[in-house]
Order: structure tokens, then C-alpha cells, then sequence
């Protein structure tokens, strides 16, 4: 369900997907270029049905007009800055602060995931991946349940 989560980083909308047994792995899902849509709520759903918490935020919220929002991201992801790092980092820290012991990141938004990846080690979550078919084999193997 569409939720406000409060973060460090101010007020975010935010699709929650909570798994039917309670777990300590969450995910944090990365929208495609459309934004927060139907598919991606989908895609977290698919990780609350194997067992992780996902949460799905809005990155292009506050960010304008949507044509010129993306536009902003995509650009400031070229650089390794702008709003989306930060929206990441305030989401597994609240994800953290409710119990989950291992958080990783899912993107399935054009090439700002592999711009997230090599900067992993300044962020929260502790597991990375950019592909769905290797995605639950690699949680499970980085994000054990405590």
C-alpha cells in the first residue's frame, strides 16, 4: 500500500510491500523511468511474497513537472549525486530503525542503479543487485535471516 514515510530526508511517498511471516531482510526497490507505477508495486510484491520487506519510494516526488524531474535525476545520477542517494540512504536507515538487520537495493530504473553500485559502500543497505533473475538467489545469499 501507498504510504507517507517520515525519513530523514523529509516526508516520502512510499509503496510498502510487508512479507505474510515477519523478517529481518528488506529491500529497497528502485523505480524505472516512469516513476512510482503499478509495475513496480508488482515487483515489491514479488519480493513480500519471497519472504523480504520492500519498500518502493517515489524518487520523482518534489522534484517538479515530471518531464523535468527525470530530466534533474537522470542527470544528477550521471554524477553520482542528486536526490536519489540520499531518498535511498533515508529509506534503509528507516527500514533499519524497524527491525530489518539486512537491507538491499533493487533498481530496475534504467542505468541509475549501476550509478548506486559502486558508491554501496558510502550508503546503508549492505547487498546490491541490477538483474531480477539473480536477484532473490543473491539476497539470500547477502541478506540471512537473523
Amino acid at each position: 500500500m501507498d504510504r507517507i514515510l517520515e525519513l530523514a530526508t523529509g516526508p516520502k511517498t512510499a509503496y510498502v510491500a510487508e512479507p505474510a511471516e515477519p523478517s529481518t531482510r528488506a529491500v529497497v526497490v528502485l523505480h524505472e523511468l516512469l516513476g512510482l507505477n503499478d509495475d513496480t508495486r508488482r515487483i515489491a510484491d514479488r519480493f513480500a511474497t519471497e519472504g523480504y520487506r520492500a519498500v518502493a519510494p517515489d524518487l520523482f516526488e518534489d522534484l517538479g513537472a515530471k518531464p523535468f524531474c527525470m530530466a534533474r535525476a537522470m542527470a544528477a545520477m550521471q554524477t553520482g549525486g542528486g536526490p536519489v542517494l540520499p531518498v535511498v540512504k533515508a529509506v534503509a536507515s528507516h527500514l533499519r530503525a524497524e527491525g530489518a538487520t539486512a537491507v538491499g537495493v533493487a533498481g530496475f530504473w534504467m542505468r541509475a542503479f549501476s550509478r548506486l553500485s559502486p558508491l554501496q559502500a558510502d550508503y546503508e543497505p549492505n547487498a546490491a543487485a541490477d538483474a531480477w533473475q539473480r536477484m532473490l538467489g543473491f539476497f539470500d545469499r547477502h541478506l540471512p535471516e537473523a
